[in-house]
């Protein structure tokens, strides 16, 4: 699959995370409107920006990651979404070992990682991404056997779920945060003392309108400074297949990308 690289001066988050605080991702859907956004904080200032386009019945797609790690010649996407409106970001966590379930024996991913390698290309929505999970083993890779993060997935019908060590949260209501710490290992929200999670949160309930300005000043509230910044921010329109792209937490400019030009 050919690729047209854009190189940026932006920064992302890959599951080999050093620091306890870092990214929020939220996603949201209001009557017609489907909108996710995240904050990726992170130390190495040296990302990309690549398009895929659709070929041999794959579908094309927007991508952000490093410009290191490179698995199999190819950088490694943090986050991005399709042409069908499916988006996906990842938040390190706590390393967790995950046990593989007793019962019938599913087959391993014959590859490194199932969202990253397949569903972003073959899926179009929440469901599909879920069903094709439900044909592997569990966590979605190559036999791991320690998770590092958590993925969140949405879609243009207003779907979303997160996928982590323990298991998937699906979204319930008008919208899902996921940060740094496993939802599906406790699911007591007193217990959820990340401030990032609280605040996002707090805002997404309160939201008077669906709007990309609203999330822009979500994000805002939600930036971190200091050496692990927010070194950039996304705000997806799912429906529309829009992102808005922020640098350094400049929520000031935009650079716009219409997926479909």
């Amino acid at each position: 699959m050919r690729h047209i690289v854009v190189p940026i001066i932006f920064a992302c988050l890959f599951f080999s995370y050093e620091h306890p605080s870092a990214c929020t991702v939220f996603y949201a859907s209001i009557g017609d409107v489907v909108l996710a956004g995240n904050n990726e904080d992170w130390k190495n200032p040296n990302t990309k920006i690549w398009f895929v386009p659709a070929k041999d019945g794959k579908y094309g797609g927007v991508y952000f990651g490093f410009d290191k790690p490179i698995i199999h010649g190819s950088w490694v996407s943090q986050g991005g979404m399709n042409e069908k409106g499916l988006f996906f970001d990842v938040t390190a966590t706590k390393p967790v070992k995950v046990e593989i379930p007793a019962g019938p024996k599913k087959p391993f991913f014959d590859g490194w990682d199932l969202i990253r390698e397949r569903i972003m290309f073959e899926c179009a929505t929440v469901k599909e991404a879920l069903d094709m999970l439900d044909q592997f083993q569990y966590p979605p890779g190559t036999r791991k056997s320690t998770m590092r993060g958590m993925y969140i997935i949405g879609d243009a019908t207003g779907d979303a779920a997160i996928i982590g060590a323990f298991g998937v949260v699906r979204k319930k209501g008008q919208f899902i945060v996921a940060t740094n710490f496993h939802q599906s290992e406790t699911m007591d929200e007193k217990r959820y003392s990340c401030p990032r999670y609280r605040v996002a949160s707090d805002m997404l309930q309160e939201c008077p309108e669906l709007t990309v300005k609203y999330c822009r000043a979500v994000l805002s509230a939600t930036h971190q400074k200091g050496k692990y910044c927010t070194r950039y921010s996304n705000i997806y329109d799912l429906k529309k297949q829009r992102v808005y792209l922020y640098h350094m937490h400049d929520f000031n400019n935009a650079v716009f990308i219409d997926l479909k030009k």
